[in-house]
């Protein structure tokens, strides 16, 4: 007889070992009324990291590198949009997609790109 199988996404909690930041973009104004853009943390977080796929290409004069990866997430209340950035040690990357395994709100990962990081 076969065991059933488990309708509901799992995880493994031993890839959450990356020390993560979500910031949002705010902005406030100077003190002669010009825009200043902040960064701000709304999570931080454990998270895995898969590469999806890394290029390079030259363009307007000059080299430049880019690396698509998928951060897997627990999923939390917190709102994650395209347009954040994720902050990973001295790495930067700019979340292009979000998806909410299964709609099931337990896994979320996320599609974000680097552009010029560091290795």
């Amino acid at each position: 007889m076969t065991k059933p199988q488990n309708p509901w996404p799992a995880i493994n909690v031993g890839s959450l070992r990356h020390l993560i930041q979500l910031q949002q973009q705010s902005s406030t104004q100077d003190s002669v009324g010009q825009p200043v853009l902040t960064w701000t943390t709304v999570r931080t977080s454990y998270g895995g990291l898969n590469l999806v796929s890394m290029k390079e290409a030259f363009g307007e004069g000059q080299l430049t590198a880019q690396e698509t990866d998928i951060w897997t997430l627990r999923w939390t209340p917190t709102e994650i949009l395209p347009g954040m950035q994720l902050v990973f040690g001295s790495n930067t990357y700019i979340v292009q997609m979000v998806s909410n395994v299964m709609r099931r709100n337990l896994i979320v990962h996320l599609l974000c790109l680097q552009l010029n990081g560091k290795s």
